[in-house]
């Protein structure tokens, strides 16, 4: 049985009073959620960061950020406890090159608010990794977000996509949430159907707010924060359980070297081949 649908009134109280040390074992050293979207360049995640803010927020449409492709991973304050970065994109959903950098960001072992770089090279990463960890942060709990366009089909495996997802619940501990943008395109409900086989948990159909349409909806405000109202169901459920977050931390440093090893290896033996 499916559980009853809340009101929009409802999912704005709790998520503007959410509170990390309402569990059992308190905040146990969290200080914010992170909401880190990830996909292929023009999946929407730009938009989607907008039309959070503008349902939080009420007033006006604020194009708080633009589509426009960058490397800077920028963050943007939804509530006093969580926070939603814009991560770096990518070429399309699986640019094995690109999936250390992703893993690496999601992990926390990149600055926010700064440029990301490809890392490319196993030397670079465990630099930038180990240069973090001077300052290691550990009071991020990570929620990812796969975005993903309606317009834009995966032509990657289902082993592939799950490959991924796996990858990302290892870097954060929470499996990620699937948005599918322009849930009005006629192949959303293919690529829906995709991710579910795939593997993932949760997909959710958004349509973005624009600068051109912003006339509030309530199929739109609802789907809005029904991605953020589960992402703090997550939230809670994992916090529901002790918690050791140097030790979970450790153990992301070892997977993420380990995958940028294997991956390099893989590299160089494509090369000898014939």
């Amino acid at each position: 049985m499916e559980a009853p649908q809340r009101s929009v009134d409802e999912m704005l109280a709790y998520i503007r009073e959410f509170s990390l040390d309402g569990g059992v074992h308190g905040d146990q050293g969290y200080q914010r959620v992170l909401l880190q979207l990830f996909g292929p360049v023009g999946s929407g995640k730009s938009m989607l960061i907008n039309s959070c803010k503008y349902v939080l927020e009420g007033g006006e449409y604020v194009m708080h950020v633009s589509d426009e492709q960058t490397a800077v991973r920028k963050t943007f304050q939804l509530t006093p406890i969580i926070t939603i970065a814009d991560n770096r994109g990518t070429g399309h959903l699986i640019y094995h090159r690109d999936i250390p950098t992703l893993y690496a960001q999601l992990g926390s072992f990149l600055p926010l608010d700064e440029r990301v770089d490809r890392l490319y090279e196993y030397e670079d990463l465990v630099e930038k990794v180990e240069k973090t960890d001077l300052a290691p942060n550990y009071s991020d709990l990570t929620v990812p977000v796969l975005v993903h366009s309606g317009s834009l089909y995966p032509y990657e495996e289902a082993s592939e996509i799950n490959a991924l997802l796996r990858g990302c619940t290892t870097m954060t501990g929470i499996s990620p949430i699937v948005i599918i943008t322009r849930k009005n395109n006629p192949n959303a409900a293919e690529i829906e159907r995709q991710f579910h086989l795939a593997g993932a948990e949760q997909v959710l159909l958004v349509e973005n707010y624009t600068r051109e349409d912003h006339l509030r909806t309530l199929g739109r405000d609802h789907a809005v924060l029904t991605f953020l109202y589960n992402a703090l169901q997550d939230v809670t459920f994992r916090m529901s359980e002790r918690r050791d977050v140097i030790k979970e931390r450790t153990e992301r440093k070892k997977f993420l070297i380990k995958y940028m090893h294997q991956t390099v290896l893989e590299r160089e033996i494509q090369k000898l081949r014939p």
